[in-house]
């Protein structure tokens, strides 16, 4: 049986794409709070920058719930990976998406979504 993915999947994985290439995350104090709310967050180095990537995208904060059920989907369907305690997109979720991307070298935040719910097989709402 598959995962069904959700909005908040897309979200969360366009948040961790994000967030591998930002060197600085201006972390909020509800951020650093919700991290330090779940030690299985707190362990991960970039934490922070994806849900600073993801306040961004949404203009909201993951729930803890958002967070840990939606990392461990990720996961499980191989879209990220951790290494060395960071979050990042595999290499599968890197071809689909250059694959997308084509010649462009630039597209807007709503492309990469629609990408990214291509990828997970979300409808768009």
């Amino acid at each position: 049986m598959s995962t069904k993915y959700q909005w908040k999947d897309v979200w969360l994985l366009a948040s961790i794409a994000m967030a591998e290439n930002s060197n600085d995350a201006n972390s909020s104090g509800t951020h650093k709070k919700l991290v330090k709310s779940s030690p299985d967050l707190a362990k991960l180095k970039n934490i922070e920058h994806v849900i600073s990537a993801g306040d961004y995208i949404d203009r909201s904060t993951f729930t803890v719930d958002e967070l840990t059920i939606g990392i461990k989907k990720l996961l499980d369907g191989e879209f990220i990976e951790i290494e060395n305690d960071y979050l990042k997109t595999t290499r599968k979720t890197n071809e689909y998406y250059d694959k997308e991307m084509g010649d462009r070298k630039h597209i807007s935040i709503k492309t990469a979504l629609r990408i990214f719910e291509q990828l997970l097989d979300v409808k768009s709402n």
